[in-house]
């Protein structure tokens, strides 16, 4: 997540307010809630899919053990 904010320029609360559906890998992009209703397409950066293909390929090992 920290990349997200190093690379996209995100606030730690925007960070936390991603919710797993509203990234789409295949799209290579995430929706961001701004101020009020608005959403923002943001891109996936090669760098930050791989991150997150990681920490969610350890979420889900972790389930399955």
């Amino acid at each position: 997540m920290l990349l997200l904010m190093a690379r996209l320029g995100l606030r730690a609360a925007e960070v936390i307010a991603i919710q797993f559906d509203d990234i789409n890998l295949r799209m290579g992009e995430f929706m961001m809630s701004a101020k009020g209703k608005l959403q923002d397409r943001l891109p996936i950066t090669v760098e930050v899919g791989d991150a997150l293909n990681r920490s969610l390929h350890g979420l889900l090992f972790q389930a399955a053990a």
